[in-house]
């Protein structure tokens, strides 16, 4: 599925976070995390892979209180506003939004499948570089190994896709958008979803990219 457009309204319009049909878009086939390495020695010492690249460490963060807060533009450049956070984490941890605890009540008004429209929303992006060796004529993948609760993604300013299931890899195909030099990624990670209607165990509430992030060759 592609949108007829990639703007922020777009999206938002959609809202895919409220939709139970909905709990992926371009997302591609899920499937056992097996991995492989080029000899028994790096198999041995769980050397990562040479098609592995991580992009764990420090992405730029800004923080709003619901996602029509966004600004456009933060797709395509940089807020003035935006900190820095490290990836990965939870936003509650480095002191914006608050922590919850709950076991057996839900920490919002129970109105499935939708959720609050104050809905604390992270903005990441990164920066990084490609060269030849990427762009080698193989597919290249994104894997983010578990974000919360729901995210949507772009890349150089296009819209890649969404995903949900926070405890669960989202894969996203890059392949037919990366350039070869300076590239930019994007990701909008709202706090709740009609997916945390289902996520609701006796546990701490955070959000935001907490395992790695890394593209696949």
């Amino acid at each position: 599925m592609t949108l007829n457009t990639d703007s922020l309204a777009a999206v938002l319009a959609r809202r895919d976070w409220e939709n139970p049909g909905v709990t992926q878009l371009n997302r591609l086939e899920m499937h056992p995390p097996f991995c492989s390495w080029r000899n028994a020695d790096d198999a041995r010492n769980n050397q990562t892979s040479r098609q592995l690249r991580s992009l764990n460490g420090a992405w730029k963060f800004a923080w709003f209180a619901s996602p029509e807060s966004v600004p456009d533009s933060w797709r395509l450049n940089d807020l003035a506003q935006a900190d820095i956070i490290t990836v990965p984490s939870n936003w509650q941890m480095d002191g914006y939004d608050a922590p919850i605890y709950s076991n057996i009540t839900y920490p919002f008004p129970v109105n499935p499948p939708y959720v609050p429209a104050e809905n604390p929303t992270g903005c990441y992006s990164l920066t990084f570089n490609v060269d030849d060796s990427d762009l080698n004529g193989d597919r290249t993948r994104i894997i983010f190994d578990g974000v919360n609760s729901a995210f949507h993604l772009w890349c150089n300013g296009r819209w890649i896709g969404y995903g949900q299931d926070s405890r669960l890899p989202s894969e996203f195909d890059l392949s037919d958008v990366l350039v070869k030099g300076e590239n930019r990624l994007a990701v909008m990670v709202l706090r709740w979803s009609d997916g945390s209607y289902l996520e609701d165990q006796d546990m701490w509430r955070m959000s935001g990219i907490f395992p790695r992030c890394l593209p696949a060759a």
